[in-house]
Formats: C-alpha cells, sequence, structure tokens
C-alpha cells in the first residue's frame, strides 16, 4: 500500500472515530459472509466522509479458519473493485490482526451498494478468491461437499433398498411414486443448503433463514419418511449391516430409547426455542460451526418426530389419537417462537442491521413474514397429517377402524 493510501486510511479511521453521525452511512454493516477455499470471509462495510466533497467506502473483511473458526492472521489480501466511477485495484488490503482492510473512493455516496468486489486471498489457509455483488436472487450456488455427500448418501440407500424390494417382486411396495418422493427429499434439503436461498438466508432475509429451516427440519424429513414407509424402510441397509444392529441389545435398547415420544419433544423444543433466541441467533449466523450444529439439531428433531406421526417401519409407538395429540403439542411449543417474529420491533441485529434490504422489506416486515413462514408451513403439514389420520375415524367410525386394524 503506497504512502498516499495509508494516510487516507489512517485518516478514515480518524474521521470514523470521531465523525459525527450524519456523516456516516452506517456504522461497519456486515454486508456479507462467504466460504471460499480455506477460509470464512465476513465483509464489513462503512461509509466515511473525508471532507465535504469526499467520501470513500471502508471495506473490511474479517478472515477465519474455515474448519476451526479460528481467526487468520497474516495473509495477503488483494481486492478489486468495480464503481459506478470505473475500476480500482487490486489494491492490497492492510492487515491488522484478522482484519484486512481497503478504502474505494466514491463520488455519489448513494452508489456505495453498487460497489461489488473481488479479493484474493493468499495465507495459512492456502490461496482462495471470492466476488461480491450486491444481493439477488441469482446468486452463486454452493457445492458444499457435506450437503452434496449427505445427499448422495440418502438417495444411495434409497435406490439400494428400492431395488432389492422390487427384485422380490413386491414393486406394489417399491412404486415410482416412492422413489419420487425421496428424491424430491433430497432435492429440497440440497436446494435449501446450496442454493441461493442459503446466501440468502445467512446474509439478508430472517424470513429466508425460516424457510430454510422449516424445509429441512419438516418438509423434506416428512416427505422421505412417507417415501420409505412399510418393508422398505428395513431393506435401505445391507443385510450384513442390518443383522449386527438387529442382534445388538445394546443398539435396540438405545434406538427405542431415542425413538420415544418424550425424546422426541424434548429434542425438537429444545432446537426450536434455543436456536430462535436473538443473541444465540445472531452468533449461529456469524460462526459456520455453530450454525452447521443449529441445521444438524432441527434435522434431528424432524426425524424423531416425524418418525413417530408418519411411523414408517409400524412400530405402533404412538395410537393414532396419540400421534394426533403429538402433532398438536409440537405446534403449540411453536407458539413460543411465533409470538418472538410477530412482535412490533425487529428483534435479530443480525438481519436489522443489514444494509441491503433485499426486495425492499425492512426488518420488521421480514420478520414478521419470518413468522408466517413458520405458521403457515406447520398448519399444511401438521394440519395435513392430523387430516389423514381422522380421516378413516370421520369415514367408518372408531369402532369400524379399531376392527380393521385388529383384522
Amino acid at each position: 500500500m503506497t504512502r498516499r493510501r495509508l494516510a487516507a486510511l489512517l485518516a478514515a479511521a480518524c474521521v470514523a472515530a470521531v465523525a459525527a453521525p450524519a456523516a456516516l452511512a452506517h456504522g461497519g454493516l456486515q454486508i456479507a459472509t462467504i466460504r471460499t477455499g480455506g477460509y470464512t470471509a465476513r465483509v464489513d462495510a462503512l461509509l466515511v466522509a473525508l471532507s465535504p466533497t469526499r467520501t470513500v467506502v471502508d471495506f473490511t473483511t474479517y478472515l477465519a479458519d474455515r474448519r476451526t473458526d479460528k481467526p487468520v492472521y497474516g495473509a495477503d489480501v488483494r481486492v478489486t473493485a468495480r464503481t459506478p466511477d470505473g475500476t480500482l485495484g487490486p489494491l492490497r488490503a492492510l492487515p491488522a490482526g484478522n482484519t484486512y482492510e481497503v478504502l474505494v473512493p466514491i463520488r455519489d455516496p448513494r452508489q456505495w451498494r453498487e460497489i461489488r468486489l473481488h479479493e484474493a486471498i493468499a495465507g495459512p489457509a492456502g490461496a482462495a478468491s471470492f466476488g461480491y455483488a450486491p444481493p439477488s436472487l441469482a446468486s452463486d450456488w454452493l457445492v458444499e461437499p457435506a450437503v452434496v455427500a449427505g445427499c448422495a448418501l440418502g438417495l444411495l440407500l434409497f435406490f439400494h433398498g428400492f431395488v432389492r424390494l422390487r427384485r422380490r417382486g413386491r414393486k406394489d411396495l417399491a412404486g415410482w411414486g416412492r422413489a419420487a418422493l425421496f428424491v424430491t427429499a433430497m432435492g429440497l434439503i440440497y436446494l435449501a443448503l446450496d442454493s441461493p436461498l442459503d446466501a440468502i438466508a445467512d446474509n439478508y432475509l430472517l424470513s429466508a433463514h425460516m424457510l430454510e429451516h422449516v424445509v429441512i427440519g419438516d418438509i423434506a424429513i416428512a416427505l422421505a419418511m412417507l417415501a420409505v414407509r412399510g418393508p422398505l424402510i428395513f431393506f435401505l441397509l445391507p443385510a450384513a449391516v442390518l443383522s449386527p444392529l438387529a442382534r445388538s441389545r445394546p443398539v435396540r435398547a438405545f434406538l427405542h430409547w431415542l425413538t420415544g415420544p418424550w425424546v422426541a419433544l424434548v429434542v425438537w423444543t429444545a432446537s426450536m426455542w434455543a436456536w430462535h433466541v436473538p443473541r444465540i441467533y445472531d452468533y449461529a449466523a456469524t460462526h459456520q460451526t455453530v450454525h452447521n450444529l443449529e441445521h444438524l439439531s432441527f434435522m434431528l428433531g424432524g426425524i424423531l418426530v416425524w418418525n413417530l406421526l408418519i411411523d414408517p417401519a409400524h412400530t405402533h409407538r404412538l395410537s393414532v389419537p396419540g400421534r394426533i395429540l403429538l402433532a398438536v403439542g409440537i405446534f403449540l411449543l411453536g407458539d413460543p417462537v411465533m409470538a418472538t417474529l410477530f412482535s412490533g420491533g425487529a428483534n435479530y441485529p443480525h438481519y436489522a442491521a443489514q444494509p441491503d434490504r433485499l426486495l425492499g422489506l425492512s426488518p420488521e416486515v421480514d420478520q414478521r413474514l419470518a413468522g408466517t413462514v413458520m405458521l403457515v408451513e406447520q398448519i399444511l403439514t401438521l394440519g395435513t397429517c392430523c387430516a389423514v389420520l381422522l380421516w378413516p375415524y370421520l369415514k367408518d367410525g372408531p369402532v369400524a377402524v379399531e376392527e380393521s386394524a385388529v383384522s
């Protein structure tokens, strides 16, 4: 960095420290969290008026190790900025600990959101690069190895059992409709975690984050359970794996405990309540390892609950009235979260402080939309489940249903 640019950067820091609030468009607000190579890069932007006629955008990149979330020091970061006035760079970012800072001059302060960045990183975790553009629904897609591997493993196990059952002549128990349901479930999980929805959910809209959660925790899980119900579920694992597990008393005892209704209720409620505490929610949004744990807990809670509601293995852990009561209980236990989302103020600073208001949604409207997403999804999924369970009683009466069950 030249002496002139270094002087400008120091001047910007001094002005930012003493400037009147009117001189700053926002106070160092996060505009993106991007995972690239071995790094997680958080980019903040601060609009600074150096003089009545000169304005710069102070872009600060916080680097952390992607696997450990530990700060990354001593990296060489080069930034190219495309502004409405032209292209600048590559500029060497000034390092300070794990922060890397550049100043980008801009003629019209109102156009700061139009700046596009390209950053090249060379550091302890190797070389990497990324681009930042103002948010849109056409953001780049991700190929997260864990997500792709998980979906691929699910598809492999399903079609392993699907083909085995069809070869035994039971195509009625392994129809193509089931295959379509399971592929749809895996596709929804991939779309929720690796499509542009994930970037929008992580950085811009609470409502998109809620949509992501209900997809991976309810909708996709319910579809997968419907797809494997009946004998098909016992054909998913190879016999060489299933037989030793089935003969092991400790394994059977653990699975019996894990799939019980009280465990399902506790796991589902704990994950739903804890992760929606604003401070915890915001912390998870900016720490990838914690964020992954959040997603896994939603999926585990969903698996345990929908295993009881759909009962794909026909274990009859709960009677039909018990399954309906569980569905109602799950809906009611979600009320505190919905009450937080429908409250008047913006309760999640990570999203409220985002300067790029995607789709023009204010923080308050975005938060209420998140509550609406959760409410509508639970009415549709849990309501449909209750309707299906009640239909035989409404159609034939409880006596006829009980006689059918006995026979």
